[in-house]
């Protein structure tokens, strides 16, 4: 029979390393709809993109297919009834796209950030981001400084699908006003009802026996406040931190997708035979050579009681 055995995790004293913020945005736009599961990011992220592969990747952003649905065409360069034609239709009716003095799209064109500023701001369809376009000259790249959009793009000429990706993500989280005086919003509350919050795992509410869960896992505590999530993966996280996004239905939060933002946490295992006492929030245990002690704080994660059998 092998000895009852606690495990103190705790974070490492060293910064902790993220995961590249790019591809956590492109992980949350998948979850979103926006790009299709089939796409794989390491190998788009330094390619170009067309004007008209953007266009779709926008409309599915603003849902922007759902306001016509009837895929009206009104550019000379774009077949009909096609995704692209449809993806127009709904952007142009929004006041985003329209066709240039030619009647046309240009599609195949390269995208530039230039561009993708433009369309993306036009997006919010805010009398307040309007009014700071035009302060500056209708200048949408300056624009987009001004808001921070650019955060995390270096490149201000052509478009790579990573720029993309990096730029629909903070369109998506950058507050706006509709109108003067207005609570502001962002994209992601207005269009899909969806906030986020940056917090710590602080309980989870299943129980297990030899590895074996012996109830439904339903809730979680993100700094205290209750949450409903059934993905096993984020209760094993107690103690790291997360930017959780999430639903709200009657004074119900439902976690939709949610990223670490905490490396690996180290381990010190501990006998529970060489465990002494327990006082004033902190541990005293035999090491091998002394007493040492271990006092609860916010270093310790998470502890762990197993019994091994």
């Amino acid at each position: 029979m092998k000895p009852n055995m606690f495990r103190f995790h705790r974070r490492p004293i060293q910064a902790l390393q993220k995961k590249e913020a790019d591809d956590f945005a492109f992980e949350l736009m998948k979850k979103l709809g926006i790009f299709s599961e089939d796409i794989s990011y390491q190998g788009k992220v330094n390619q170009t993109v067309s004007r008209g592969e953007f266009a779709i990747y926008l409309a599915r952003m603003l849902k922007s297919d759902n306001i016509t649905g009837n895929g009206t065409n009104e550019f000379i360069d774009v077949s009909e009834d096609n995704d692209l034609s449809i993806a127009l239709s709904g952007l142009k009716s929004m006041g985003i796209v329209k066709p240039d003095e030619n009647g046309k799209f240009r599609p195949n064109d390269t995208l530039t950030v230039r561009e993708m500023s433009e369309m993306l701001i036009r997006s919010f369809r805010s009398a307040d981001i309007n009014a700071l376009a035009e302060s500056l000259d209708n200048n949408y790249l300056s624009t987009a400084v001004q808001l921070n959009m650019l955060k995390g793009i270096s490149n201000f000429d052509t478009a790579t699908f990573g720029d993309c990706v990096v730029m629909m993500y903070n369109t998506l989280h950058t507050e706006y006003r509709h109108n003067y005086g207005e609570t502001k919003s962002t994209l992601l509350k207005d269009i899909y009802d969806i906030e986020y919050i940056k917090g710590r795992v602080t309980a989870n509410c299943f129980t297990e026996i030899s590895g074996t869960r012996t109830n439904d896992i339903e809730k979680i505590g993100i700094d205290g406040v209750n949450y409903i999530c059934n993905d096993e993966a984020l209760h094993e996280l107690l103690g790291y931190h997360l930017i959780v996004y999430y639903t709200e239905e009657n004074d119900e939060r439902s976690i939709v997708f949610f990223y670490r933002t905490d490396d690996k946490t180290s381990v010190v295992r501990i006998d529970a035979e060489n465990i002494e006492k327990y006082s004033d929030f902190t541990l005293f245990y035999y090491n091998g050579r002394k007493t040492a002690k271990i006092k609860k704080s916010d270093e310790i994660l998470r502890l762990f009681i197993t019994v091994w059998c």
